[in-house]
């Protein structure tokens, strides 16, 4: 997760992994069908179609 590229302004505070919780740290490595809980103090328009 340290590689990607999200705005300083941005935090992934949790990770949906299956019917699994995850608390991401630095290391964690998203795979597909993760769903990524976000917080942004930045705008985002379509969220919800939003690409990592």
């Amino acid at each position: 997760m340290r590689n990607l590229d999200i705005s300083r302004h941005s935090i992934i505070v949790l990770v949906r992994r299956h019917k699994k919780l995850i608390i991401p740290s630095g290391n964690l490595i998203l795979l597909e069908g993760d769903t990524v809980i976000l917080y942004t103090q930045t705008h985002m328009a379509n969220a919800d179609d939003l690409e990592i």
